[in-house]
């Protein structure tokens, strides 16, 4: 399953919204691959004000720094995408339990408040995301329903993260 042009997100080499649903609709399509599943969806923190304050150039470097979290994953477990601004999306797959799915997320957002010191900015940030996910709990689940509530559970996080910093 090769990316070719058509299928990538030309700024950080992931899959683009097109790749992402190619992917998913083999993997669900196959669940001795599919396995233990799950959706991540992602969605960056403060690009606008990074963009404002930073200009256009750091605010894809900050794109870049949340794309190369998700390079981290194994490939062989994991198919990453850009889905268009400074929303992400993560078909983990290929697990024996649900646990070891959970673990990857867990670490996912362990990353959260990393530093982000690109080296023509003088100050120091720290990479900031909001994350939500469903967990594919047999073959047969339709995968736009998974990313419909990953979405959604993803946007209730933002809502909690934006109260805490107000």
């Amino acid at each position: 399953m090769a990316k070719n042009e058509s299928s990538t997100d030309i700024l950080t080499g992931l899959y683009n919204r097109r790749g992402l649903q190619n992917q998913a609709k083999y993997l669900f399509s196959h669940p001795e691959i599919l396995k233990k599943a799950a959706i991540v969806m992602l969605d960056a923190d403060g690009l606008k004000r990074m963009n404002d304050l930073y200009g256009h150039l750091i605010g894809d470097e900050y794109l870049k720094t949340i794309a190369a979290f998700l390079a981290d994953i194994p490939r062989e477990h994991s198919v990453s995408a850009r889905l268009g601004g400074d929303e992400f999306a993560v078909i983990l797959y290929g697990f024996d339990s649900q646990a070891q799915t959970s673990r990857i997320i867990q670490e996912l957002g362990q990353k959260r408040g990393t530093r982000f010191l690109p080296a023509s900015l003088e100050a120091e940030e720290r990479v900031e995301f909001s994350m939500g996910y469903a967990f594919c709990l047999s073959g047969g689940q339709d995968y736009q329903k998974l990313m419909s509530l990953a979405d959604e559970r993803m946007y209730q996080e933002k809502r909690k993260r934006k109260k805490h910093t107000v």
